[in-house]
């Protein structure tokens, strides 16, 4: 079963699962994972990296922390990292080793393909 935020268009927060489209963008399986996370109570944001906005425009520049998986939470009192990637995207060396070093710190540090792969890994936590 996956699972999607459409549930929430209506402003509840009952939690109902939903068949989606096998090909989702990233920032739409972004924005039901967060959908999710905020269903189990949990405090989550979408990690801003990338362009810097600047007067006169956006300029692409150079972000320290390249890499940091896109969603960040605390779970049980753990720094939780989630790395969204589509059913066929590929998880860069620099994003891995984002993800190794937060496991290695006692975080918790995934990547996701959908919600389903987060209740999964969730669960075993």
């Amino acid at each position: 079963m996956r699972f999607t935020a459409n549930a929430y268009a209506s402003g509840r927060d009952v939690y109902l699962p939903f068949c989606y489209p096998k090909k989702m963008k990233e920032s739409e399986i972004q924005t039901a994972i967060l959908a999710y996370l905020k269903a189990r109570g949990v405090m989550a944001w979408r990690v801003p990296l990338g362009a810097v906005l600047r007067a006169g425009g956006r300029v692409k520049s150079k972000n320290p922390m390249s890499g940091h998986p896109d969603i960040a939470a605390i779970y049980g009192g753990r720094y939780l990292a989630i790395e969204v990637k589509t059913e066929k995207g590929r998880v860069a060396p620099h994003q891995q080793q984002w993800i190794d070093n937060i496991n290695a710190e006692g975080g918790l540090a995934f990547v996701a393909r959908s919600v389903d792969d987060v209740v999964i890994e969730l669960a075993k936590h």
